[in-house]
C-alpha cells in the first residue's frame, strides 16, 4: 500500500525521512559551599537541591530513505514555559 503510493506520487528516496526522539534528564552537579552536613543528611532538603540541578533534553535523529542523515538535534527544557502553553 505505502510502496504504491509511493509509485504514484512519484516521490523519491531523498524526500522520505524518519525521525526518533530520544528523551532524556541530565543533571548538573553544582559546588555547594558552607553548608552544613546535618541540613544535606534530611531528605527533603537533598530533594530540593537534587530537582533544582536537573534538566529534560530531548534528542532527535533523522535519517533518509537514501541513507543520508541529518546531523543529530537537541531540544531543550523551555527557560519561559508560559510561551509553550500559548
Amino acid at each position: 500500500a505505502l510502496r504504491n503510493k509511493i509509485k504514484f506520487y512519484k516521490i523519491e528516496p531523498a524526500h522520505i525521512y524518519n525521525i526518533d526522539k530520544k528523551g532524556f534528564i541530565i543533571r548538573a552537579i553544582r559546588t555547594i559551599h558552607n553548608v552544613d552536613s546535618l541540613l544535606l543528611s534530611r531528605s527533603a532538603h537533598t530533594d530540593k537541591v537534587s530537582k533544582a540541578n536537573r534538566a529534560w533534553i530531548t534528542l532527535l535523529a533523522c535519517i533518509c530513505a537514501n541513507g543520508s542523515a541529518l546531523p543529530p538535534s537537541l531540544i531543550y527544557e523551555a527557560v519561559n514555559k508560559g510561551i509553550q502553553l500559548s
